[in-house]
């Protein structure tokens, strides 16, 4: 997913996808950053971890501290590739996980099978899940609830993520057996 964002970037840049506009060349304009340069307990990797969040930094000069007359170029060769990257905010799957009565359940987790991250969702039962194209197992988890399992499809469509709404039944009791047993 970090290639696909980094790639929609600097394809939509008519310097940055060339990759030789400073004296490291980078291959289609991207970079893993781990490689370039390391940066240990950076905000990239904290955002991901806890908070759900895929970052990307875009290294836009080979000067940190470029002069002010060189703004009006850096918008001309940038805006299309930060309207190319928001866009991709829509891409994957994004839903509500709620019990059988329709009230969320806050803080589920969402598995893709095969994608060691899991997201967790907001207190409203909402998530988002950037996914590229393709066929997916996802899997919800929450304390209380039965699993549920969804096969989904993700498809081309810009600007349109694949609802997956997911329903959790409780999970059954003793004590829940014991009274229908008994009533």
């Amino acid at each position: 997913m970090f290639k696909h964002l980094a790639k929609t970037y600097a394809d939509n840049n008519p310097v940055m996808k060339l990759g030789n506009n400073c004296d490291d060349h980078f291959p289609n304009g991207i970079t893993n950053g781990a490689y370039w340069y390391d940066v240990k307990g950076g905000m990239q990797d904290f955002n991901y971890v806890y908070s759900n969040c895929f970052e990307v930094t875009f290294e836009l000069s080979c000067c940190k501290f470029p002069p002010a007359d060189q703004m009006p170029k850096f918008w001309k060769d940038n805006k299309e590739s930060l309207l190319a990257f928001i866009e991709q905010s829509h891409i994957g799957i994004k839903g509500l996980v709620t019990d059988t009565n329709g009230k969320p359940i806050p803080g589920a987790n969402i598995s893709v099978q095969g994608i060691s991250h899991p997201i967790v969702g907001t207190n409203r039962g909402e998530y988002w899940r950037l996914l590229l194209p393709g066929n997916y197992r996802v899997i919800v988890t929450a304390n209380g609830y039965e699993n549920a399992i969804k096969d989904v499809t993700v498809g081309n469509e810009t600007m349109k993520p694949t609802r997956v709404d997911f329903q959790l039944s409780p999970v059954q009791t003793v004590a829940d057996y014991v009274y229908t047993f008994s009533s």
